[in-house]
């Protein structure tokens, strides 16, 4: 059915999550299907895609909500990856009642490995971005929920968006949003707060990238924030955001696009792979 969304394995290096467009959820080992979770062994209603993400505890998670309004956040304990043959009953059904009646085929979705607080943005125009925090406890299937329809900066602006396109955590813990408008920061413990502020990194002339749709964000190993544009290449900034250091372009690199799609960082080459129209770089 097309492939979707993937997640690596944080503790095994050879294996990864392939979520696809119509066939559910397939677990690759050494560059071979060993399973397929679908609506024949899983919560999931259907096979129509699903999200996937891995918490640092070692537990796959899948939010999969196409016409499906009892179970749309579920996750399988890491003991019951080792199985075989994994059952409908393996799976644990979170009850995350923010998460509603959207189709989600844009959604972006992590668990933090700080905190392993889950953050959903189901990508349908001006949906929210919803928060769930079980407090590392899996059998705490009514965990803490929130959301937020905007944010408000440090200096007491409003950010609103139409589209989110990518989201990516850092290593003290925020968690980076690239929008249509722009991007943002946030601490995901404080969305659970009354006062909730997030930040919006100030370069000379004004906010980070105001107004420029950011596709995807990754972040290296010196906390540096790749990114990728649809239309003006790849910015790389420092840690907080507030300078850039680089900005890469079909005229001063070998990016055979200004439009980048997605982007990947491999912690162990120290490489940072771009997807654009025109090829990989």
């Amino acid at each position: 059915g097309g492939p979707y969304w993937f997640t690596f394995d944080g503790k095994d290096v050879n294996t990864y999550y392939q979520a696809t467009w119509t066939g559910g959820v397939y677990r690759v080992v050494d560059d071979k299907i060993v399973a397929v979770y679908n609506k024949t062994n899983s919560l999931m209603a259907n096979n129509y895609k699903p999200a996937t993400a891995m918490d640092s505890m070692g537990n796959l998670w899948v939010v999969q909500n196409y016409q499906n309004s009892t179970s749309p956040v579920m996750v399988l304990p890491k003991e019951k990856l080792q199985k075989e043959n994994v059952e409908k009953g393996d799976w644990l059904g979170v009850k995350v009642p923010n998460v509603s009646k959207s189709t989600m085929q844009w959604m972006r979705f992590l668990i933090t490995a700080k905190t392993n607080i889950g953050v959903l943005a189901d990508g349908d125009y001006t949906d929210p971005v919803i928060f769930w925090d079980n407090k590392g406890n899996l059998e705490n299937l009514t965990p803490d929920c929130t959301k937020a329809n905007s944010f408000v900066d440090q200096t007491g602006k409003s950010f609103s968006w139409t589209y989110i396109y990518s989201l990516a955590e850092d290593s003290t813990g925020l968690v980076w949003l690239g929008a249509t408008e722009g991007v943002i920061a946030f601490n995901p413990k404080d969305a659970f707060g009354s006062n909730f502020t997030s930040y919006r990194p100030v370069v000379e002339g004004g906010y980070l990238l105001d107004g420029v749709q950011c596709n995807a964000i990754v972040v290296d190993s010196e906390n540096r924030k790749w990114i990728g544009t649809n239309n003006a290449g790849i910015y790389v900034v420092s840690a907080d955001g507030t300078k850039v250091l680089q900005q890469y372009n079909t005229l001063n690199s070998m990016l055979p696009s200004n439009q980048v799609y997605q982007m990947a960082y491999a912690n162990k080459t120290n490489s940072v792979f771009i997807v654009t129209p025109d090829g990989i770089a």
